[in-house]
């Protein structure tokens, strides 16, 4: 069978009967990952570290098991699959030497093997999936809004709000750096859709929503991505046109910059609900839990919050790098998946097991050879969707432009934003990432009659 033909027999196949798979990605990523956030993603088995993440992975190995076993994979795919062979290397390594617990192994690991989405979801079946995450993000993207918006505003009493088994957070949390990128996503998924159809009322008041979720986060390197984010696609992607510029200052005006105006700072306004009103709500949560997590929020000062600061976050960088340059074995495989890179400053919190930075985590447990692989995959990906989107114009392509500039701008709020927290090892922030990324190049490739080239 020709390839052509293959594809053609796999989207019929999709359409008549496998289409329950792309429904339940799209609701997983819009309604688990996006709208509920960290605790969902922190749902598991009952004393097993096998999480949602997982499940999926397992799922999604049989759903594409025809497409890769038959050898029916596009190169960008085959690229990626190289860079899960050589992570899968340097985690072996590390479980035949034994340096560290394997539940550690596997936690720090999962940085890596998350990128199993990507290659997973690029195939010829990613299409499907891709226009079904895009019609429920385009049908509930009200309720998103206002999902993160909540996030941002309520995060310290929701990190302890209905807590699910043994898992620290609540079911309903998203950590407020995680919020600024999933924002601007939406905003942008909203602000395409304008070659094909009007943006209506109710789209505005969502990206107006959208921006106050941004703008009343504390987390600066979230903000900073986000913002170059929104830049980036204001001046290089839509070019200036003035119909973008004219829909955001219409959603910023509708609802940002009054909230922005009468509303007290986002700290006053925490410390009135959280500080001043927590006697009436110990009945139901932690006094102790909410008293930490407010104090982490306003006032990161002290051994415990050394790596919160600015000053903090880079000395904490250039301690796992000096460590790591201490060898020419480090250098080139680093400590190993499962060493604690905040043992390096002698962090306060034992849980946090990155050191704010995706690039450093990566070569504090995998040296060069493993910020070689996640370059190709990382950078590797954004270079092929920036190629390919100029070869698109938005009349006879409109899908695959679309792909491509929502990637894009998405890709560039968690790189940029990923410079300055752990969001890329976490779950709640990789899982959708990939997979959009994974559908989004297999419109590129699937959905026109374009060749496209290494």
């Amino acid at each position: 069978m020709k390839t052509e033909e293959y594809y053609s027999t796999t989207n019929d196949s999709i359409k008549k009967g496998k289409i329950w798979f792309p429904v339940i990605v799209a609701y997983i990523i819009c309604f688990g990952y996006i709208f509920f956030g960290r605790g969902f993603a922190g749902l598991h088995l009952p004393g097993m570290p096998i999480y949602i993440g997982e499940i999926l992975i397992f799922i999604s190995f049989i759903y594409f098991f025809d497409d890769f076993f038959k050898k029916r994979i596009n190169w960008f795919q085959k690229l990626i699959m190289f860079v899960i062979i050589g992570f899968s290397f340097l985690f072996a390594k590390d479980v035949i030497l034994g340096k560290h617990e394997l539940t550690y192994i596997f936690r720090d690991f999962a940085t890596a093997y998350y990128i199993i989405f990507l290659c997973l979801f690029a195939g010829v079946r990613g299409v499907t999936i891709f226009k079904k995450i895009i019609e429920v993000l385009s049908k509930y993207h009200f309720l998103i809004a206002l999902s993160l918006l909540i996030h941002t505003s309520l995060g310290p009493f929701l990190s302890s709000f209905l807590q699910i088994g043994d898992d620290y957070y609540g079911i309903f949390y998203m950590p407020e750096g995680s919020v600024p990128p999933l924002a601007v996503f939406l905003i942008i998924i909203l602000l395409e859709k304008m070659d094909r159809t009007k943006i209506t009322w109710l789209e505005f008041i969502s990206i107006g929503i959208s921006f106050i979720a941004i703008i009343l986060t504390h987390y600066r390197g979230a903000l900073i991505g986000a913002m170059v984010a929104l830049a980036y696609y204001i001046i290089f992607v839509s070019k200036g046109r003035i119909r973008v510029l004219s829909k955001l200052a219409i959603g910023l005006c509708i609802i940002a910059i009054p909230t922005v105006i009468y509303l007290p700072s986002i700290r006053d306004y925490q410390e009135k609900i959280f500080v001043n009103s927590e006697y009436k709500i110990v009945q139901l949560y932690s006094m102790h839990m909410l008293r930490a997590k407010f104090k982490s929020l306003i006032d990161p000062e002290g051994i415990e919050y050394k790596g919160d600061t600015g000053a903090g976050r880079i000395m904490w960088w250039k301690s796992v790098v000096e460590d790591n340059n201490e060898s020419i074995e480090t250098f080139l495989f680093g400590k190993g998946f499962g060493q604690n890179l905040g043992e390096s400053i002698n962090y306060g919190k034992v849980t946090v097991r990155g050191a704010h930075n995706a690039w450093v985590n990566i070569y504090g447990w995998a040296g060069l050879s493993g910020i070689i692989l996640y370059a190709l995959a990382i950078i590797g990906t954004f270079c092929f969707m920036l190629k390919a989107r100029k070869l698109f114009n938005s009349a006879e392509h409109f899908n695959a432009k679309y792909a491509c500039n929502t990637g894009l701008v998405y890709l560039m709020a968690v790189l940029v934003s990923s410079m300055f927290d752990n969001s890329l090892s976490s779950p709640a922030t990789a899982i959708p990432l990939y997979i959009y990324l994974g559908c989004a190049v297999s419109m590129v490739f699937y959905s026109s009659t374009l060749n496209i080239q290494r």
